[in-house]
């Protein structure tokens, strides 16, 4: 029986294989021969994409990302901002940390999509 082997990542078909083999750390492996190059792990339907493609898809969903973070730590930090500026009162360190948090959580996300480079915010913000 063949085996596709994708990235556990994003799906991409790395190769097939009619052999047991072991695995690779970030690979999965689907049984059947695939009917595309990619596949969708959450739907289990296969689909092609160039790797252009793919690779616009994922800049759009981190900008997406990148978008709701940064309005959520604008929202978070507006109020303070403006006491800080108006009456020099300091940021709350719980205020700070949860700041943090959020772009973590934002690095997070965009790293599961397998981006690491955030060069994307300069072209698109």
């Amino acid at each position: 029986m063949i085996k596709s082997i994708l990235s556990e990542s994003n799906g991409k078909l790395l190769y097939t294989t009619s052999i047991e083999t072991e695995l690779l750390e970030g690979e999965i492996s689907i049984d059947g021969e695939p009917q595309g190059n990619y596949y969708n792990l959450t739907t289990g339907e296969w689909f092609n994409y160039t790797d252009e493609e793919q690779s616009q898809e994922l800049i759009n969903q981190a900008i997406l990302i990148d978008n709701y973070y940064t309005n959520e730590i604008s929202n978070l930090l507006s109020k303070h901002i403006q006491k800080k500026v108006i009456e020099s009162i300091d940021i709350p360190q719980k205020v700070l940390e949860e700041v943090e948090m959020l772009k973590n959580k934002c690095r997070e996300e965009i790293g599961n999509l397998g981006l690491t480079d955030f060069s994307f915010r300069r072209n698109n913000g």
